[in-house]
């Protein structure tokens, strides 16, 4: 049995889907791949984490043939623990459960692959059972430093990096609103560093500006906070 699947299609035609499937002791999160285009033989790998269970966040491939993946872990309901990432080499060889939130128990976290295969995650912090309205980013080329970019969140968000390294956000604001993000600098390559999110009005029909504080954080990224 499964749940929750995510699924990509790698360059050469094989699929690759992460989802919560039952383990001996509570959920757990697995990738399938069927090795190639057309291929009716799965292979399952158990994404591994310190706790007693996991969930499923994200998954990206690259160019190369590496594969990406983004898990929450848990200890039980109301118990959630930090989100961790998962890479497979080209080859086909794991290396998982390194902490991408840090100590910070996370949940809903999505990955986004620059073009020299360095990942970027984004990610809502948890308190017990509650979303706390925080959205976080982190990447491996900060070695997996939280970065707090947006205090006002309600709902998922979606990630993606364009052709020229620019990352592109859409989220859900608490009243309900989508926003959408853009980077002001390439995500990576070159030593970019980490980049400032702008939040661009009237980008879609039923975006509303209602964000009106900036600050900036030492990472180099723009918060947006709601006025009060």
């Amino acid at each position: 049995m499964g749940a929750s699947p995510r699924v990509v299609v790698d360059g050469d035609g094989a699929g690759h889907v992460l989802f919560r499937a039952v383990g001996p002791n509570g959920y757990i999160v697995q990738h399938a791949t069927n090795g190639e285009f057309g291929g009716t033989d799965w292979t399952l790998t158990n994404l591994v984490v310190p706790h007693a269970e996991s969930y499923p966040g994200d998954i990206a491939v690259h160019s190369d043939g590496s594969v990406h993946c983004v898990t929450q872990g848990s200890e039980g309901f109301g118990i959630p623990r930090p989100v961790y990432y998962h890479r497979r080499n080209p080859v086909g060889q794991w290396n998982m459960g390194f902490m991408a939130s840090d100590n910070l128990n996370a949940g809903d976290p999505v990955i986004a692959v620059d073009h020299d295969g360095a990942p970027h995650t984004l990610w809502q912090e948890l308190d017990g059972n509650f979303y706390t309205g925080f959205l976080y980013y982190s990447t491996q080329r900060d070695v997996w430093q939280p970065h707090q970019v947006f205090d006002n969140m309600s709902g998922g968000t979606a990630f993606a990096i364009d052709a020229n390294n620019y990352g592109h956000l859409f989220l859900e604001d608490a009243n309900g609103d989508v926003q959408y993000l853009k980077s002001t600098v390439p995500l990576g390559g070159g030593g970019a560093g980490t980049p400032e999110l702008t939040l661009v009005p009237r980008a879609l029909i039923l975006i509303q500006w209602r964000l009106d504080k900036t600050a900036s954080c030492k990472c180099g990224w723009r918060t947006r906070r709601r006025h009060r």
